[in-house]
């Protein structure tokens, strides 16, 4: 199971360098970063789960976002960009099945408030 499905976030790694007074005397430092992002679960009500109409909704809705989104089986087996159609269909979710939505990048915050929104009107 990947850290991102276990709560923890990846981190990333920057380098910075610092100068110590003398020409040529850079020393690398390294510094971690918590790569930030949205993230909530949700469990299909659609009786037919994410098929043709509600998949094209989710990728118009995508679409129309700044932000990056993600929808992952709970089961970690199959993810799809949500502004995929075909892609979505193909995950082969049905009524009953948990998903794992992830917004990464542009307004986090309002992005994932319209997602969670949507899929609680369609699916």
């Amino acid at each position: 199971m990947s850290p991102l499905r276990q709560g923890r976030f990846p981190l990333k790694t920057f380098y910075t360098i610092s100068v110590h007074g003398l020409p040529g005397a850079a020393v690398p430092q390294k510094r971690k970063e918590v790569l930030i992002m949205k993230q909530f679960t949700y469990t299909i009500s659609d009786p037919v789960g994410i098929h043709a109409r509600p998949a094209g909704l989710l990728a118009k809705a995508a679409k129309g976002l700044d932000s990056t989104i993600t929808i992952t089986k709970a089961d970690g087996s199959k993810s799809a960009a949500a502004t995929k159609l075909m892609a979505l269909m193909g995950m082969g979710v049905k009524t009953g099945e948990t998903v794992t939505v992830t917004i990464e990048g542009g307004n986090e915050e309002a992005n994932a408030a319209a997602m969670e929104q949507f899929f609680q009107e369609n699916l």
